[in-house]
């Protein structure tokens, strides 16, 4: 009877790129099917807007960006979730803000590899780029304090 082995998920941090902290994974890189990307961070609102309608347009243009990256290593296919308390949100007070993007991979390769790990670094800067730092009415803190 072949043993099954656990612990096959691998995960990488990238670092912080403006003030946003970036890891990437996998739940299997055995078997790859699919990468996340995270994106965590403390947002302070500059002014007050309908916070929940306001994000799911962000989460909304973040998988229009992916879906039309016509990169060779991904699927158009993908799954951005967020993760924002905003019913509590308001200027002066932090909140926390996570957005995970899920890509389903094409074929397999090795997640630790250099190019790897610079293909994902560039489709998080750009999400962090295009989308969030800059292009919100929120300052953006690594730490909540």
């Amino acid at each position: 009877m072949k043993k099954k082995r656990l612990n096959l998920g691998k995960e990488f941090s990238l670092g912080t790129h403006k003030n946003v902290n970036i890891t990437y994974g996998t739940v299997n890189y055995e078997n790859l099917k699919t990468i996340y990307i995270t994106l965590e961070c403390w947002i302070d609102p500059l002014e007050e807007l309908d916070y929940e309608r306001f994000f799911s347009s962000i989460k909304r243009k973040i998988y229009l960006q992916l879906y039309n990256m016509n990169h060779p290593f991904f699927k158009k296919e993908n799954i951005v979730d967020r993760d924002v308390r905003t019913a509590n949100m308001k200027m002066g007070k932090k909140s926390f803000l996570k957005i995970e993007v899920t890509l389903f991979v094409e074929h397999q390769f090795d997640i630790r590899g250099k190019s790897t790990r610079k293909t994902i670094t560039g489709i998080a800067e750009d999400i962090v780029d295009l989308q969030l730092v800059g292009k919100i009415p929120f300052d953006f803190y690594t730490k909540r304090k």
